[in-house]
This record gives C-alpha cells, structure tokens and sequence, in this order.
C-alpha cells in the first residue's frame, strides 16, 4: 500500500488503531529474509536464491526503499511508543527463536527495522559534531585544572568539574524528557538483542546487529546508561576482526566515538588500556589490514578517544597507534628501493601511500590535544613528539619516494598535515627538515626526464613548500630559510619551465600544472612572506609570466 494509504489507516481514529498492528507484523513478515537464501548475506557471505519466486536484487531495492518508506509511515501515524513496543517485542522474540535453534531471519528483520525506525526514537537534540566535542574537552581540562590547583593534576575539585562538565555535555543533546524514559526499555531491548548475537552466528546477522547499534549510538550518551554502552562497545570490538562484518564493526565503533557522552566516558586511562590491544590486533589482521577506509574509520575513532586522555596518558597511547605504522615503512622503502620494473615501483610505492595514510589518520585529530607535559619539564604539541617519532623513518624514505608519484604525494599529504595540525610555534624547529626534504623530492623528479612522473612530483613539492610558506610565513624567524628555500625551488624550476614555454605548445603542455603550482607558491610567498622574496626571483617570475600567457591554462 501506498505510504498516504497508511497514513488514512493509522490516523488517530479508535477504529483504526487495530489496522497498524495488522500492517507493522505484515511489514516484519515481508522484511525476512526468504527461508530458502544462504547463511550469507550482505554483512560478509553469499547469499543463495533457490526460489525463482524472489529475485535478490528486487528484495534489496524493496528493503532500502519502500520498507523504510512505509514504517516511516506507520511511525508517523501511530507515534513512535507502540512502534518500539512492538520491535522490542519482535526482537526478545526472535532473539529466543534463534537461541532455541528455529533460526535466525526473524531477529535480523527486526534489527533492521530498528535500525530504519532509529531516528524517530533517538531525542531530537543537536548531534555533537567534533567541534562542539573538542571545545567540550577544552572546558573540561581548563575546569579540571582549575580545581586542581591549576596544575592538571586532577584532583577530587577536577574531577567533580569534570564529571559536571561531562553531564553538561550529554544534558545539551539528550534532554531527560518523559517521551524518552518511556522509550528507553524498548531501545534497551532491541540493543541488547543485538548484543547478544554471538560470534558463530550467520554474517547477515552480525552485521545487521552492528547496523542496529551503529544507528542508536547517541542512545547511549547519558551515563546512566553506561553499562549498555559497555556490552555494545565489546559486541563490536569481537567483531573487528571478523573479514565478514569488519567494515560494519569499524562503523558502529566510529558512531559511538563521534558522541560526547560516549567519548569521555570511554576516553579514560582504565578503558583505553582495555580498548587497544583488540582494536590495534584488529587493525593489523584482515579484513581492516587491507580494506583501507574501514581501518582508517576505526583508527581515526580510537583517536577521539585519545586526545581526550588526560595529557600526561596522551603520549602512551600515541606511541601504541602509530608504531606499527612507523615499524612498518623501512622495509617497504627498501622494497622499493630494489623494484626494477614498473609494476614492482607501482605496487611498492601504493603499499608506502596506504602506510603513510594511517599515519595521516593517527595526525588528524592531534590539532584536537592539549600540550602534553615532558619528563624534563614544559610541554610539547603531540605533533611535534610524533614527527620526531617519525622522522627517522620518513627522511630515508624521502628518496626512494621519488621513484613512486603514488608515494611522494603521500608523503607530501603527511608534511602539509603535520604543519597544519602541529602549529607554527611548536614545528618552526622541525622547519628546516621538512624544507630540506622538499626540497630533496623536488631535486630528484628532474624535469628533464621522465616528464609524466617528475612533474607529478614537482607539483606535489612545490605545493608542499607552498603550504610551508602559508603556515611559517607570518614567523619572522622563518623569513632567511624560507628565502633561501625559495631561491633553490627556483633554480629547480625556472630553467625547466622557461625552456619548455619558450618552445611549442606541445612542450609546455606537461608543465603547465608545474608552471601553476611554481606561480602559486610565489603568490603564498608575497602575502604571507613578502621579505622572503628577492627582486631576482620576482624578476623570473615575471618573466615565466609572459609566455605563459600563451598557454590554454593561462588563467
């Protein structure tokens, strides 16, 4: 039936209040998966059509469409009460079917209907984006500080501020409201259903169980409700590994980090120390060691949880996340180092950019951490501690790196992100290392030969040095090396460009994004460094500028 149909059916009239129960278990009946499919599914398997009455592709387009088009409805007619009531049901029911042995496929439609109906259950609050979560962090530490005496030693004053401001932080999205206490046992029931899906049952099943608390991850944010968050945090962490559902286990981890009241309840010393050596032995074993994007979903999680730590715990758990990363990159530089053909470069110089995008993920969120104190007294930015981590790892893979366009430009992504996440102050005395190395990747893509590669590389350096220029430029102590720095990025680039716009079209045309990024990083340079910026250097610049007029990309 049409969803108005439904909407006429479960009006508010007395006599119709009998007709939605009639189409929600019609709607959980047709939602099953069909008796004759596999123990696979989406999640992980296959599944198997037997019957030639039920086309596979028919039933998905019916579930991701019109099943959620037509329970939106039956919500919005009856209100979202008797509808949880209902799938609680439905699941505890299922739940003791598939115990018993009598299967599986009545549980998994009735998470995923949870899973569909979801929005209209959560309370309408604000999502903490993580913004909001890191300002939420910062008032925390400053209040912690405060009670303590102002010297981050979280005291009993700190942490009563800090438990206030936790409250403070799950209140703002979640209000206790009558509709919500009302809700909460079904929730609680279709959560713990999906808790209880243990690790041999079907694939389909686990991922639509991970899809459930995945949905209702900011159900979970008062802390009240801590201990349901603890068993859906283990249901998840026992299913990283699984190559079936790992993909859905890094999602759901991820939903539940992104919460404020989730993270700093989890974001403690006690429960890190429990959360790592699963999650770190899931993120080295299939299915996350090769599927990219999840493993950078549950890596970059665990890094909210961290920079939430207090600062003296951050380091510890830096070094735990981003030392199998760095372990990882010698052998690999040396493998392609020895590579003698093309497709060897290119399989090497991928297996360093996916290295080097963990390690990009693990940077990402450092711009969110406080000054973390040193053992001989002050403070330092974690970046600043991680790229001192790194840098014995990275500097000779500067060179290697130049054989691969794939692996130079991950690790010019890694400089620009450690400059922009780590600050001015805290890396200028990092800045003639990574200049140096620029610098070095430019040298090495020549452009006089291998043209299609090296001026890949050469615009990958320039604008590097680019983002250099923009990030220490207002540094008046960064002026000489920055002009030196761009006195040798112009000896580099300025003959090679210049003899190429000098002659046909067809010569320049390989150069014209070298000849882009060159004229962008002398643009950088005049607004945030002009001092750096020599009148010989201006003088070929505008001198590039006049036969380049000539070319197609001559905006």
């Amino acid at each position: 039936a049409p969803p108005a149909v439904l909407l006429r059916l479960t009006a508010d009239a007395p006599a119709a209040h009998g007709a939605w129960s009639v189409l929600a278990r019609t709607l959980l009946a047709r939602n099953a998966l069909p008796n004759d499919c596999g123990e696979g599914g989406e999640g992980g398997g296959r599944l198997v059509w037997a019957s030639e009455q039920v086309e596979e592709d028919d039933f998905w387009r019916y579930r991701r469409s019109c099943v959620q088009e037509l329970w939106q409805s039956l919500l919005g007619g009856v209100g979202a009460l008797p509808v949880a009531q209902l799938l609680a049901a439905e699941a505890r029911e299922g739940a003791a079917v598939a115990a018993g042995g009598g299967g599986w496929r009545r549980l998994e439609a009735a998470l995923h209907l949870s899973e569909c109906a979801a929005p209209a259950l959560l309370p309408q609050g604000r999502r903490p984006t993580r913004r909001r979560l890191v300002s939420a962090g910062g008032n925390l530490r400053a209040a912690s500080d405060s009670g303590s005496g102002g010297n981050g030693g979280g005291g009993n004053g700190g942490e009563a501020a800090a438990r206030a401001a936790r409250a403070a932080e799950t209140s703002d999205a979640f209000a206790d409201t009558a509709e919500q206490r009302a809700l909460a046992p079904s929730v609680e029931a279709a959560l713990s259903a999906a808790c209880g899906v243990g690790d041999g049952a079907p694939p389909y099943l686990r991922a639509a169980a991970l899809r459930c608390i995945a949905a209702f991850a900011p159900w979970l944010a008062p802390a009240e409700r801590a201990q349901a968050l603890q068993g859906c945090v283990q249901a998840v962490l026992r299913s990283l590994g699984d190559p079936s559902v790992g993909r859905h286990a890094a999602s759901a981890f991820s939903a539940i980090c992104c919460y404020g009241g989730c993270a700093w309840r989890l974001g403690t010393d006690a429960t890190l120390q429990q959360l790592l050596p699963p999650l770190l032995a899931a993120l080295e074993q299939e299915p996350l060691a090769s599927d990219g994007e999840a493993a950078e979903t549950a890596r970059s999680a665990c890094m909210r949880l961290v920079v939430l730590l207090p600062p003296a715990s951050i380091a510890a758990a830096l070094d735990a996340i981003a030392s199998p990363i760095l372990a990882s990159l010698p052998a690999l530089g040396a493998t392609l180092a020895a590579a003698d053909d093309a497709e060897s470069i290119a399989v090497a110089g991928a297996a360093i950019a996916a290295a080097l995008a963990r390690l990009r993920s693990v940077a990402r969120h450092l711009d969110s951490s406080p000054p973390l104190p040193q053992p001989g007294g002050g403070q330092a930015h974690p970046m600043v501690l991680l790229l001192g981590a790194a840098w014995p790892v990275l500097q000779p893979l500067a060179a290697p790196s130049a054989r691969s366009a794939a692996s130079f430009r991950a690790l010019c992504d890694f400089f620009v992100l450690a400059m922009r996440a780590g600050g001015a102050a805290p890396l200028l005395p990092w800045l003639p290392q990574l200049v140096d190395a620029i610098l070095a990747g430019l040298a090495a893509h020549n452009l006089a030969h291998a043209l299609a590669l090296a001026s890949d590389g050469a615009v990958c350096a320039l604008q590097t040095l680019a983002a250099a220029v923009e990030r220490f430029g207002p540094e008046e102590a960064a002026t000489p090396l920055l002009s030196a720095a761009l006195d040798r990025a112009a000896g580099f680039a300025v003959p090679n460009l210049a003899a190429a716009l000098g002659a046909s079209q067809d010569a320049a045309a390989p150069l014209a994004d070298v000849c882009v990024a060159f004229l962008e990083l002398l643009y950088r340079a005049a607004l945030f460094c002009s001092e750096a910026l020599p009148p010989p250097l201006l003088d070929s610049a505008l001198a590039l500028c006049a036969p380049a007029l000539r070319q197609p990309s001559r905006d």
